[in-house]
């Protein structure tokens, strides 16, 4: 997870730095470190980053075939969101930004008038290779789960079974959080229409679609934010850069007008007043990261753990898990199937307790440890699980059963 955080860095830094200037870049990624939860998820076992950081890989590859015109950089940027997609789905509200980047970027060029036949033939051609990409990965890997992909997040159990994460109140607290980014990315978007800087339409659009899509999503949880943050911290770059380029002007051409130096100063002080504000809004930036340095560390026991490494070495085999971090800890394999069981799925019925079942049936795994969700399993699963189990070993909500043969 940490190597895809750093990758996401990267890709930022570059692509700010071939458009802007390194001082904007380097002041885009110090914001994405402040901002809400990045650090805490570069360190958490989660998809959503690893996802996010494909996606931001995609749209600097788009930058990269406007910049050199080699149709290499369009399909890898194709390729990267089809894999992100097929990561964490939520990675297509990154898709309009690269779409409609491709449509207008090269029409607003000196010598066109107009959206050209090639470009929209490289439009939708970059679609096709995603779909087509998207297919292919998922089909391989058996991950062409419409009910697990689609089903959890508009299904109306789903988003009633959590009523208690209001979706509009944690996204008005998470903007309010970082009002002093929207207000630098604001400076951000008016210099960069004032220049014609279109690369501006990636972060842009990307964090109008994904203000949208969170703003109907229900349940909306803390690691939802960066999917806004991140387009947030780029467009914030073009800020920055605002205030480098009108001190760059002022002091190469000294004897301006009063009108001139008030148009140019302004900009420059509002981009950093606003980078100032940062340091000190919602709290100084020292308290910041020492809250957001707490990891979220993945969560088990550790005697259960020297149980299941016990019987694992002297007799291998699959464990069924609600936390698939025990596996891991002794080297095992887990049904593929567990990956998507969650309280949200669980609760909303997306995942019966006749799948359970099921899957218990399929594998007849020789290990099972029950920890998670123990107090809302239903009555079939967990009279399998007494009828073919032996309770090995029980701390607090955790058990550790094994197979009776």
């Amino acid at each position: 997870i940490l190597a895809f955080a750093a990758g996401l860095v990267w890709t930022m830094h570059n692509a700010l730095y071939r458009h802007t200037s390194g001082l904007a870049a380097l002041g885009a990624v110090a914001l994405l470190l402040f901002s809400q939860e990045f650090i805490r998820l570069s360190s958490s076992v989660m998809i959503g980053l690893p996802a996010l950081a494909l996606a931001m890989v995609a749209l600097w590859l788009l930058l990269r075939y406007r910049d050199t015109d080699r149709g290499i950089w369009l399909a890898l940027s194709a390729i990267a969101m089809a894999c992100a997609a097929q990561i964490k789905l939520w990675a297509v509200v990154a898709v309009p930004a690269a779409l409609l980047y491709l449509l207008l970027s090269d029409a607003a060029r000196p010598h066109a008038v107009r959206i050209s036949r090639r470009t929209l033939l490289e439009t939708v051609g970059w679609l096709i290779v995603t779909g087509i990409g998207y297919v292919v990965i998922g089909f391989v890997f058996g991950a062409l789960r419409m009910d697990q992909l689609i089903a959890p997040h508009f299904d109306a159990d789903t988003r009633t079974a959590f009523l208690y994460t209001n979706n509009l109140l944690y996204l008005r607290y998470a903007m309010q959080r970082h009002i002093p980014y929207l207000l630098l990315a604001l400076v951000g978007v008016i210099w960069a229409a004032r220049w014609r800087q279109m690369e501006i339409i990636l972060p842009l659009v990307w964090f109008g679609a994904s203000v949208v899509a969170l703003a109907v999503q229900r349940p909306l949880w803390h690691h939802h934010i960066t999917l806004f943050t991140i387009p947030l911290c780029w467009l914030s770059a073009y800020g920055i850069q605002a205030g480098v380029q009108v001190v760059q002007s002022i002091a190469q051409t000294p004897q301006k007008s009063r009108g001139e130096i008030l148009r140019t100063y302004g900009l420059c002080v509002l981009a950093t007043g606003f980078l100032i504000a940062i340091l000190f809004y919602p709290a100084p930036i020292y308290a910041l990261i020492r809250q957001e340095s707490h990891s979220n560390l993945p969560i088990y026991n550790r005697q259960m753990v020297d149980h299941l490494r016990q019987d694992v070495q002297s007799a291998p085999g699959i464990i069924f898990t609600d936390r698939p971090f025990y596996a891991f800890q002794v080297h095992a394999l887990t049904p593929p199937e567990t990956a998507v069981i969650s309280r949200k799925r669980l609760q909303s019925g997306d995942i019966t307790d006749d799948m359970l079942v099921q899957m218990l049936e399929k594998y007849a795994p020789p290990y099972l440890v029950l920890e998670r969700f123990t107090s809302i399993y239903g009555e079939n699963f967990l009279r399998m699980v007494h009828d073919r189990y032996s309770l090995r070993f029980e701390v607090d909500s955790s058990q550790y059963y094994v197979l009776n043969y």
